[in-house]
C-alpha cells in the first residue's frame, strides 16, 4: 500500500513533536530544485530554532520512527 509524501510528513511530525522537532520540506529554488545545502527535507529543533539534520530521507526516517506501517511505502508517483 502506498502513502503520500504529505501524509507521511504529517505522521513524522506528530511523532517528532514530542521531542520538539519538526521535519520540513525545502523550498524550491528558481531553478526548480530544492536548496543544495538542505536537500529535499531537513530536521529542525523547534526549541532552539536550529537545523539539526539536512538531506533527510523521509522514508528512512519514517521507518526509524516506526510511523511507516508494515507493507506501506512512499508513493513514488503522486497524482496531482
Amino acid at each position: 500500500m502506498s502513502i503520500t509524501e504529505n501524509a507521511l510528513l504529517k505522521r513524522i511530525n506528530r511523532k517528532l513533536s514530542h521531542d520538539l522537532q519538526q521535519l520540513h520540506r525545502s523550498r524550491i529554488l528558481a531553478s526548480g530544485w530544492p536548496s543544495h545545502e538542505l536537500g529535499g527535507f531537513y530536521l529542525r529543533d523547534a526549541n532552539l530554532n536550529t537545523i539539526i539534520a539536512t538531506h533527510v530521507d523521509i522514508e528512512d526516517l519514517a521507518n526509524e520512527l516506526g510511523v511507516l506501517r508494515s507493507g506501506e511505502r512512499l508513493d513514488e508517483n503522486p497524482v496531482g
